[in-house]
């Protein structure tokens, strides 16, 4: 079956050109209306997983109509995000290493109904002018449908390797169509 992406690729950090520039409710993301336009998430977290700012995308994203209401419900991304815990620290690990990650897939919870979906992350670290991590940077993007995709894809595969190796039999047909019910999400 196709595995998360690992995302260990690493550009650039960038530096905060104010120590206010960390907090700052007057930054990019108020006055750009491109972020808050973007048919993607783009956020900015602490390290502590704390979220400081957000737009319209991610919010829905994790199932809420607005941007106050994710941050009403949301509390620590670290701990409430990944279905996989272990991502998280590889995550961030690869973050503070290297100062950037890329093409970061993982499945996570929509946070709003819990239900599991998968994202493509790209994030960049920011750190003051001493090179002191001060928060994080980011873009997320829902790529659910393109993994069950794959997923179709995987399955299908098997059953026609399967096929050419042992034949068609009525055994063969009842197991075929149990697994194809299988790899239809949301079906039991």
């Amino acid at each position: 079956m196709p595995k998360p992406s690992s995302g260990l690729r690493a550009t650039h950090r960038r530096t905060a050109t104010s120590q206010n520039d960390a907090y700052s409710t007057a930054n990019i993301f108020d006055t750009a209306s491109f972020v808050d336009n973007a048919h993607f998430g783009v956020y900015r977290i602490d390290l502590n997983g704390k979220p400081l700012t957000a737009n319209l995308a991610l919010a829905q994203l994790n199932g809420y109509d607005s941007v106050a209401e994710l941050f009403e419900n949301l509390g620590d991304v670290a701990s409430e995000w990944y279905v996989d815990k272990e991502r998280r620290g590889l995550f961030l690990d690869t973050l503070l290493q290297h100062g950037s990650v890329e093409h970061f897939e993982s499945e996570i919870y929509r946070h709003k109904t819990r239900e599991r979906i998968w994202v493509l992350e790209d994030a960049w670290l920011v750190c003051d002018k001493t090179d002191q991590p001060l928060y994080y940077e980011g873009t997320v993007k829902d790529i659910t449908k393109r993994k069950e995709q794959e997923r179709f894809q995987f399955v299908l595969s098997e059953i026609i390797e399967e096929t050419l190796r042992v034949g068609p039999g009525e055994a063969f047909y009842e197991a075929l169509l149990r697994r194809a019910v299988q790899s239809i999400p949301g079906a039991q």
